[in-house]
């Protein structure tokens, strides 16, 4: 796979998309330790809950309609690699934090955090997020 430029990059929300210069996709699964007999005392450990998070920052225009992608609301998000093409990581995330920024000698900047889960907008378990996160 080729190395990309951090400029390329896209977060696709609801239909909007926005340039990022900048994402992250933590995935994570909590431990189990576990032993039996045949162990000989030594700890197993299995996968237990997973989860994740992410993370992203860009420039804001001030123009482009934002929609449900608010702070509190659960979206469909794809972080993508490439703007011209669907490439990316398609998750469901419940948006943590939001923040904008203006600063008289720098562009506009939006900022943004949230938690994966597999819940949909409704509060329904949403099942094709039970699935492993793979690029779509």
């Amino acid at each position: 796979m080729p190395f990309y430029a951090g400029k390329t990059g896209f977060i696709s929300v609801e239909g909007i998309n926005l340039t990022l210069e900048e994402w992250s996709l933590e995935l994570e699964v909590e431990e189990i330790e576990l032993t039996n007999f045949e162990s000989y005392g030594f700890k197993s450990i299995i996968g237990g809950i997973r989860g994740g998070t992410v993370s992203g920052s860009g420039t804001y225009d001030g123009t482009t309609p934002l929609g449900q992608f608010q702070a509190g609301t659960i979206v469909s998000v794809k972080l993508g690699l490439i703007t011209s093409t669907s490439f990316g990581f398609p998750v469901k995330v419940l948006i943590t934090g939001m923040t904008f920024g203006m600063n008289v000698k720098e562009k506009a900047t939006f900022e943004f955090s949230g938690t994966l889960t597999n819940v949909n907008g409704a509060g329904a378990i949403d099942a094709s997020q039970n699935q492993n996160v793979t690029p779509a």
